[in-house]
């Protein structure tokens, strides 16, 4: 929205079968004619998980924007 940052989400649930998976919404005033994500991870997997204590990698895929 021309430059105006959105980072403040409103979470609408978590898919508790998927690991961060996460809906949101954003509420605009605009049509927004670009989308950025901006991602943080972890730095290693946490204790109890496959691969614990490795570097962590992110996935990000099947964005819907409606």
């Amino acid at each position: 929205t021309n430059g105006k940052d959105c980072s403040s989400p409103i979470v609408l649930g978590r898919d508790p079968k998927a690991i961060g998976r996460t809906d949101f919404a954003v509420a605009l005033d605009a049509e927004p004619r670009y989308v950025r994500f901006i991602v943080h991870g972890i730095p290693a997997i946490p204790e109890g998980l496959p691969g614990a204590g490795e570097a962590a990698w992110i996935f990000l895929d099947e964005i819907v924007i409606r």
